[in-house]
């Protein structure tokens, strides 16, 4: 399980990579980053109330259908005042999904192995394999037995705490160029295909125009691409 930072940096690599969001990032997206994409990691709060912080934690929240059914409560709730509730569901679930996935590919800190139930309720067993190499970084991912006995906040604001949030960021970082890469084919290729389009060639505009001249004799002009005809 990565950390709250590299769940947020994740999160801003798939909106960048996965949307045609244009212009600065407006309050819903950063509300996106922040939030959905560490919604998944509520499940600490139950385990938190009666001592034992990870209970309950990678349950049902960890699942395809935790993220189908927030991102279509976010489409229908938000939807009609954010720009329709398709755009709010897609870049909700995406948000979402960037947590499941970074997950499925980064070990849990307190020495659980990376995995969620990503097809809950078919299949309760998890899914997920470890990034190839993180290994050697296990023993400076993992809280000491003394930090997790005095508390997981206290753990996570310890020195080892500290230092795996940023092995997190540094571990998800290139996730962003990557994404900005993405984001520039796309935005090109939207490009070409507006200027391929605005080179197409147009159908003649004609236009009736009746002139007056007695019943029986008028005369009707035919204009196409700017020559007329008489006719």
């Amino acid at each position: 399980m990565p950390t709250s930072v590299a769940h947020i940096i994740g999160g801003y690599a798939a909106l960048e990579a996965g949307t045609n969001r244009s212009g600065r990032p407006g309050i819903f997206f950063l509300v996106l980053i922040v939030v959905v994409a560490n919604l998944p990691d509520l499940d600490f709060l139950p385990g938190v109330l009666i001592g034992d912080p990870g209970l309950y934690h990678r349950g049902p929240s960890h699942s395809i259908l935790a993220a189908v059914a927030v991102a279509g409560i976010a489409g229908w709730a938000l939807g009609p005042r954010l720009g329709g509730a398709r755009r709010v569901a897609l870049w909700t679930f995406i948000a979402y999904g960037s947590h499941l996935v970074l997950d499925m590919l980064i070990p849990d800190p307190s020495g659980g192995s990376a995995g969620i139930p990503a097809l809950w309720p078919l299949l309760a067993s998890e899914v997920g394999t470890p990034i190839p190499g993180l290994g050697v970084l296990d023993d400076l991912r993992t809280l000491t037995h003394i930090e997790v006995q005095n508390g997981f906040f206290r753990g996570l604001l310890s020195l080892s705490g500290v230092r795996i949030f940023v092995l997190d960021a540094v571990l998800v970082l290139p996730l962003i160029p990557l994404a900005w890469g993405v984001r520039t084919r796309r935005v090109r290729a939207t490009r070409r295909r507006a200027v391929s389009g605005s080179n197409l060639p147009l159908r003649p505009r004609r236009a009736r125009v009746e002139v007056p001249g007695g019943p029986g004799r008028g005369r009707v002009l035919v204009a196409a691409e700017g020559r007329a005809a008489r006719g």
